[in-house]
């Protein structure tokens, strides 16, 4: 096959792989996209502080974003409950790892975040 590095090709080429048919070459699925719609005003903006300070708890992010306490709360339930966030036993937010991809892609269309050179 074509696309089949010329490493990959040395290796089939050998004899090493015992039925070059049997090789199959899988993806990794696309993240899916984050909801835009199930977001309020302030979540991108609490999306980046995750990004930017990997956990931080109610208290944190009220600060952060200049909201108040229970505002901010309200905030972390939103993003724990669409699956953007987890919310660990000592009450630090993180950012779920399999969502950072879908979260950078939102924060930089959103002209929150630049693109990596």
């Amino acid at each position: 096959h074509p696309s089949v590095g010329p490493a990959l090709r040395a290796y089939i080429d050998a004899g090493f792989l015992a039925d070059p048919a049997a090789l199959r070459v899988t993806r990794f699925a696309e993240p899916a996209p984050v909801p835009t719609a199930a977001l309020s005003e302030d979540d991108p903006y609490a999306l980046l502080a995750l990004l930017l300070h990997a956990s931080l708890d109610a208290a944190e992010l009220s600060r952060v974003l200049a909201v108040s306490p229970a505002a901010a709360a309200g905030i972390a339930r939103r993003l724990v409950a669409l699956g953007l966030a987890a919310e660990a036993p000592d009450g630090q937010l993180r950012l779920r790892p399999e969502r950072r991809v879908p979260v950078e892609r939102l924060l930089r269309a959103r002209h929150l975040l630049h693109w990596r050179a």
